[in-house]
């Protein structure tokens, strides 16, 4: 079959003529919102030449490369620029804060408005503090080890986060960046795109520590056990007390052995430095009660002693008669005025001794 030459220039002419018409693919726009140390806002191109209207000003978009810190793999140069960069009004008020607690790698979180997640970086790896917060979110946080730095972040790009990511490390100090919610991120209109994607950012350089926020860690006391019993007189009752001088131990001596015949020698301590604290259980049923004390700390000022009842086995033979356990103890730190003693078991606050009126 021959082709006539003048239809073979004919279809030529109609195919230069379809792909003459064909439009220009729609392009997609990425926007990075950055604030706190910014405050500014990062549009990189994708797809193929083009151009652009963006809020009445016309933008080519070209296939290219320039060299950039900031520059994204696969982006179209925008003018001649891998990337469009405007300034953005300051917030007037950041969305969290994060807060250095002395001597630990604990941080303090506040949230102002909805995050998800707040990342932090302290100079040589990354962290996530919170993967979500609402308004009115104040705690102590432990960082968690994170991989892949602001990877889940808003919708950015992998490309777009590999070069952020490592645009936030090479300033070279500690910082805190979370995601703003889609709300809080402003919104403007640009026809004619097939791919419109916003991601807000803000960044916290300069992280202030809170030394109001540091707690001492517990402080573990010498102290022995002076005497205990199980007849005392006048407490029916658990009672906790702090002994304040020799009066008042002997006094509380003669009420622990109330129901025998033959006191024991009151022993002399030094209140200058020895405290002395007793634990009353009560009246009980039976023998095979007492009282088991377990450890004391001081713990940011406070004497906390944990303890647990000693009860008798289901099975055990034990002699039916009313009991009234109670145990002394010897501490070697005067001037102790207030004592709280925990179970040791469920970590609850079973009573409060005060200094002796």
């Amino acid at each position: 079959m021959r082709f006539s030459p003048v239809l073979m220039v004919l279809g030529l002419m109609a195919v230069g003529f379809l792909v003459g018409c064909q439009p220009e693919s729609s392009p997609q726009l990425h926007e990075v919102y950055l604030y706190g140390a910014d405050d500014m806002r990062l549009t990189y191109a994708y797809g193929g030449p083009t151009r652009v209207t963006i809020e009445g000003v016309d933008f080519s978009l070209e296939e290219g490369r320039v060299e950039d810190p900031l520059a994204v793999k696969g982006t179209l140069l925008i003018d001649g620029k891998p990337y469009l960069r405007e300034a953005l009004p300051a917030r007037s008020q950041s969305p969290f804060e994060v807060e250095r607690i002395p001597l630990t790698t604990d941080l303090i979180v506040r949230v102002h408005e909805r995050v998800a997640p707040v990342l932090y970086f302290d100079g040589t790896m990354w962290f996530t503090l919170l993967e979500s917060a609402e308004p009115g979110f104040r705690a102590r946080v432990v960082p968690r080890l994170r991989v892949g730095g602001l990877q889940g972040m808003g919708e950015l790009t992998q490309n777009e986060v590999e070069v952020l990511t490592r645009e936030l490390e090479m300033r070279g100090g500690a910082l805190a960046v979370a995601a703003l919610q889609a709300e809080n991120v402003p919104m403007r209109t640009i026809d004619g795109l097939s791919e419109h994607l916003r991601t807000g950012l803000y960044v916290q350089e300069g992280l202030s520590t809170d030394v109001s926020a540091f707690t001492p860690p517990p402080e573990s006391l010498i102290w022995e056990e002076l005497v205990r019993g199980d007849q005392a007189t006048g407490f029916d009752e658990p009672s906790f007390l702090i002994v304040a001088d020799q009066g008042d131990l002997l006094s509380l001596w003669n009420r622990a052995y109330g129901s025998r015949l033959s006191i024991p020698p009151v022993p002399t301590i030094d209140f200058a430095r020895e405290t002395v604290i007793a634990v009353f259980l009560g009246t009980r049923p039976t023998s095979g009660y007492g009282v088991e004390i377990q450890d004391l700390r001081l713990e940011d000022g406070d004497l906390f002693i944990d303890m647990r009842e000693v009860t008798p086995p289901p099975d055990s033979l034990t002699a039916q008669v009313i009991t009234s356990p109670w145990v002394m103890l010897r501490v070697l730190r005067g001037g102790v005025d207030v004592v709280w003693f925990r179970d040791s078991v469920t970590d609850t606050l079973l009573g409060v001794a005060r200094r002796l009126q």
